[in-house]
């Protein structure tokens, strides 16, 4: 499996693009198995979310899918109001650059010394999923998706948690958050074109007050039997530093079209 083409893939997926949340000064916290917490403390999660401006990550991930896999390490900055910013490495040399705004993305490979530049209209088309910024921020951040109740709103509870479908955009989310902890644990997404996707965290851990996720397993399934799993462990993190973002297209690199 080529690392370009994977990497130009999944940054797309609101699944794929990555989660990023960890503190080293910081204890996992188990899943408890006592009382159960309120569901107000759930709805609290999903519809009284707290914004940051700024966060930065680094973090370990693996990429599998029906070519093969890959093994990579991935330093992300964001100002969640206006850009993603990430850079794979392997074997500690920089593979690609990418910047991810409202409106587009760009990608640098540093091995064909090549680049692709695309709208998010044209990521909607080509690819089937909508690329949309703040749901792509909010995954990465590793918060509940911001959903919207008055399109869709089920719920179901159980000795072992809370379910609820809402929409997502134009994807319909299901989120699983355990009852014992009201920690979100698990989720699945269906889009209008059929595609699904679920993910699973563990490892909680507190920082500055709220609690997320240090592993993250994510998959997904474009259809025609092809698949993709991503697989993550967080290692640092900086939350609310502002970071200078360099990205500069070199002028021998030609764009794939």
């Amino acid at each position: 499996m080529q690392l370009h083409k994977s990497i130009s893939r999944f940054p797309i997926y609101i699944f794929l693009v990555l989660s990023i949340w960890s503190c080293r000064t910081k204890k996992i916290i188990p899943l408890a198995h006592g009382d159960h917490v309120e569901i107000d403390s759930v709805y609290k999660q999903i519809f009284s979310n707290e914004d940051i401006e700024w966060f930065s990550a680094k973090a370990k991930i693996r990429i599998e899918d029906s070519k093969g896999s890959q093994k990579a390490v991935m330093y992300l900055r964001m100002k969640t109001d206006s850009v993603i910013w990430m850079v794979i490495k392997k074997m500690s040399v920089e593979a690609a650059r990418i910047k991810i705004s409202p409106d587009s993305m760009i990608i640098l490979n540093r091995f064909d010394k090549s680049y692709e530049a695309n709208s998010m209209t044209d990521l909607i088309e080509l690819f089937g999923l909508p690329a949309d910024f703040p749901i792509l921020r909010d995954f990465i951040v590793g918060t509940v998706p911001t959903v919207d109740s008055s399109k869709l709103w089920k719920e179901k509870l159980s000795d072992k948690g809370f379910t609820f479908r809402s929409m997502a955009g134009d994807v319909v989310v299901d989120m699983n958050f355990d009852g014992h902890t009201g920690f979100l644990v698990s989720g699945q997404f269906y889009d209008r074109f059929s595609r699904t996707g679920n993910w699973q965290f563990s490892e909680f851990r507190k920082i500055l007050g709220r609690h997320y996720p240090f592993k993250r397993n994510y998959s997904i399934d474009y259809g025609d039997n092809e698949t993709m799993e991503l697989k993550i462990d967080i290692l640092e993190l900086d939350i609310d530093k502002a970071y200078k973002l360099r990205f500069e297209i070199p002028e021998h690199y030609t764009k794939l079209e």
